[in-house]
């Protein structure tokens, strides 16, 4: 019923390389960490951990071969994934942190942690290129002949998202280290290179498809 031990250590190792490998999200968690630091980075990583949960779902029902399926339900899960990253690139634009002591009263307050978290969560889930790795990726650990198929995606979803948290999270810590250093930047230079990420991952997910 169960994932064999002998499937789970190749699994995790697997997963782990994977996340570990550059990519879109963990260079966002690295970036958004350097720029707003930690405490930014942390919600977001979790929240674009977390969100992989509805895919291991989709998966596991079998939703995500029936939207894969269909061009028109692939392509309309990316443009709302696109317009919602363009979106938080023009509010990043339009509310930059103000990290100066001097001028308090300009201080943008910063994020609350739910809502970072939330952003991460959507970021994830409007990005149909995460359903078909799932899609791709899971079913190469799970007994074909068991019964039982779905809890096994279930278990090895919940694996993949706890090893994604802990090397986000670590990533986010790291890199938060860095913020100090550049806090006495300009606000505006740091509002535009946040504005910059979101742009480059609307691109990146705009000009991605299927066969890629």
């Amino acid at each position: 019923m169960l994932p064999e031990f002998s499937v789970l250590i190749p699994f995790l190792l697997a997963s782990i390389g994977l996340t570990l490998l550059p990519g879109p999200d963990n260079l966002f968690v690295l970036s958004l960490s350097i720029v707003n630091g930690s405490r930014a980075g942390i919600p977001t990583a979790l929240g674009m951990a977390i969100g992989n949960f509805a895919h291991t779902a989709a998966v596991a029902l079998g939703l995500s071969a029936l939207i894969l399926a269909s061009p028109l339900a692939f392509s309309a899960i990316k443009v709302l994934g696109v317009m919602y990253l363009l979106y938080l690139a023009w509010q990043s634009w339009q509310h930059p942190l103000n990290f100066s002591s001097h001028n308090p009263r300009v201080e943008q307050a910063p994020e609350s942690s739910f809502k970072l978290f939330q952003r991460g969560v959507l970021m994830n889930l409007l990005n149909p290129k995460v359903a078909l790795f799932f899609l791709a990726f899971f079913p190469q650990f799970v007994d074909q002949g068991s019964d039982y198929k779905a809890l096994q995606i279930f278990i090895l979803g919940t694996i993949f998202v706890v090893q994604t948290a802990i090397i986000f999270c670590t990533i986010a810590l790291v890199a938060g280290r860095l913020q100090p250093i550049i806090s006495h930047l300009s606000p505006r230079l740091l509002a535009g290179v946040t504005s910059g990420l979101f742009v480059i991952l609307s691109i990146y997910l705009a000009f991605s498809g299927l066969g890629n």
